[in-house]
């Protein structure tokens, strides 16, 4: 029996005598009544008593495992975050605070990976300045506009704004064109999130044989904003059920990610390509790569490495990667 089953048994025992003493009393009394009025009190609150004790016994096996529960997850898991290479430990959590946040910087990195980015990361996306520039813009055109019809005419307005000079008449006419611009990356992500974008995005749904000039739009404040400000689409449907195209989304490169979404992208990309071409992908140069990770690349200050990128054409960094490690073997 446990220290805590004893306890309990000791006090179902005084209420017991508690009980007995109160009846013996209450016989005895000419005060009959008053004594045992007096007694449902203290019997009502030794019996609240037992109830709490009562309550205590939840430390039994199951509680006890449902409490373990708690505990670990309260305990924080660095192992997630921690990836090793030839007896080396790389923290991404520091790596995320080390490198260059900008979406350019990360841009062949998340295309490497094809990293998705969901409703919690278009939200943390750091637009700054720039972005509440091009949604009070949009805004502005938007509620100057105000017509169901003409989103490209008004969006190229907003383009316009900065330096992004777009052609054509049909909104899905700028898909290509922002893909091929220097200031733009495209995200992959749902169209179910667009309303959890941060201001300044720019979203497209491409034209379908039901909905044949397609739309464009910025995002402010989780809505649309073009040639008037709308609810945001998340479904690809218009009010009257006709289906738009595939939708696309678009920011500036110079956009930054936040610490956490790196991260992620960090652990997306760790499970397809090794720490070396990871680190040389978002470096671009051997020599770029901070001393603190230089531990997790081959011995790129060799010759051999450096020849390789000067050949005519240029290999592509991962096969100058994967020539480096060849000529390192034979």
């Amino acid at each position: 029996m446990t220290a805590l089953s004893e306890k309990i048994a000791r006090l179902k025992q005084q209420i017991a005598g508690k009980k007995q003493n109160i009846s013996n009393s209450a016989a005895q009394s000419p005060h009959q009544s008053r004594i045992q009025r007096a007694a449902d009190r203290l019997r009502l609150g030794l019996t609240s008593a037992a109830a709490a004790v009562s309550m205590l016994s939840p430390l039994s096996a199951s509680n006890r495992g449902d409490n373990t529960a708690i505990a670990k997850k309260k305990t924080f898991d660095t192992s997630k975050f921690q990836l090793k290479q030839n007896g080396n430990i790389f923290d991404i959590r520091e790596f995320s605070e080390q490198v260059d946040p900008s979406l350019g910087s990360l841009e062949e990195l998340i295309k490497a990976c094809n990293y998705h980015f969901d409703a919690e990361d278009l939200k943390s996306i750091n637009t700054g300045n720039l972005g509440k520039k091009i949604a009070k813009k949009a805004t502005q055109i938007a509620i100057q506009d105000n017509n169901e019809t003409h989103c490209f005419r008004s969006w190229k307005k907003v383009a316009a704004s900065i330096g992004l000079k777009i052609t054509g008449i049909r909104a899905d006419d700028a898909v290509e064109q922002l893909q091929n611009s220097d200031k733009i990356i495209e995200l992959n992500a749902s169209r179910e999130d667009y309303a959890s974008c941060a201001d300044g995005l720019f979203g497209v749904h491409e034209r379908s044989r039901e909905k044949p000039s397609g739309h464009i739009f910025t995002t402010v404040n989780g809505r649309d904003a073009s040639s008037k400000i709308r609810n945001m689409n998340t479904t690809g449907k218009d009010a009257k059920g006709k289906e738009y195209g595939p939708g696309h989304l678009f920011a500036l490169k110079e956009y930054q990610c936040s610490p956490k979404t790196i991260q992620k992208i960090f652990q997306k990309a760790a499970q397809e390509m090794s720490l070396s071409r990871i680190l040389l992908t978002v470096y671009k140069e051997p020599e770029r790569v901070p001393e603190q990770y230089q531990a997790f690349v081959p011995t790129l200050s060799e010759p051999n490495f450096i020849d390789l990128s000067k050949q005519s054409p240029k290999p592509s960094l991962l096969a100058q990667i994967d020539l480096y490690k060849n000529g390192r073997n034979q």
